[in-house]
């Protein structure tokens, strides 16, 4: 990458970023991705190239986001939104609204979770892009039921879970049965919850996505813990903590002192 750059292959670069994105994420090698995005974003600047500055941004949100700096995540999905806008590219602007539902999720903001998850969807259907439709459906029925509307929720992760097993989508349906089941805990029903937690973190292994796993460990854990089985708490904690351990997830410290508060129970 910085042999690229410094030789002025500014198309070798943005391309760069993102072929070592997955490989960045999966050790947690934070720093060395967002140098990579960074320069990935010169790059397109020197190229004057619309749609590389546009995945530069996105990959920097996530970035920010993973480092739970989201005021500077927001940031560079809203210029990824503008640059999606003057390119009419609705697709991209989608997935824009679909990295600010998340990001306003994970500061608690429910009713701006559901507000970008909704223009989503509208934006999906719009193009008759079935998975991304089921997809943001999926994220409706998560920020619906953040602000305790389970009913609602559970029949859009429904649908959702139905369109994306028909299209094969692995990750998007492992995605849908960790909001069920984070919709059936809600609701009290604890062992439909338990089930499909583990379904979900199921999909993330044969996936190899272990951070999404460790986030479906995390709630599984709590959901053991609320109906009293601390053994099963503690050993889906356990897992989700070597994991975002390793991957140097912003979540583990938080995640090891809920462990530590289990005692000797």
């Amino acid at each position: 990458m910085g042999l690229a750059e410094r030789f002025g292959f500014d198309g070798h670069v943005w391309r760069l970023a993102w072929t070592l994105e997955e490989a960045y994420l999966g050790s947690g090698r934070w720093d060395d991705l967002a140098a990579a995005h960074g320069a990935a974003l010169r790059a397109a600047v020197r190229l004057d190239n619309q749609v590389a500055r546009m995945q530069a941004h996105q990959g920097l949100a996530r970035v920010h986001a993973g480092l739970a700096d989201y005021d500077r995540a927001r940031r560079h999905l809203w210029q990824a939104m503008r640059l999606c806008a003057e390119t009419g590219d609705r697709a991209g602007q989608a997935r824009a609204h679909l990295g600010l539902g998340w990001i306003y999720d994970r500061q608690g903001r429910s009713i701006a979770t559901l507000h970008h998850a909704s223009r989503a969807r509208d934006l999906y259907r719009a193009l008759d892009h079935e998975v991304g439709y089921a997809r943001a459906l999926n994220c409706v029925g998560w920020g619906q039921a953040r602000l305790a509307r389970y009913d609602e929720a559970l029949a859009n992760c429904r649908q959702a879970v139905a369109i994306l097993r028909e299209t094969r989508d692995q990750i998007g349906e492992a995605n849908a049965w960790d909001s069920i089941g984070f919709i059936h805990h809600g609701l009290g029903d604890h062992r439909r919850a338990v089930s499909c937690y583990e379904q979900a973190v199921g999909g993330y292994r044969q996936l190899r996505d272990r951070s999404a796993a460790a986030a479906t460990l995390a709630r599984l854990g709590e959901t053991h813990r609320v109906i009293g089985d601390h053994r099963s708490a503690r050993r889906a904690w356990r897992h989700a903590l070597s994991i975002m351990t390793e991957l140097g997830h912003v979540e583990a410290a938080d995640l090891r002192v809920r462990i530590d508060g289990l005692g000797g129970a």
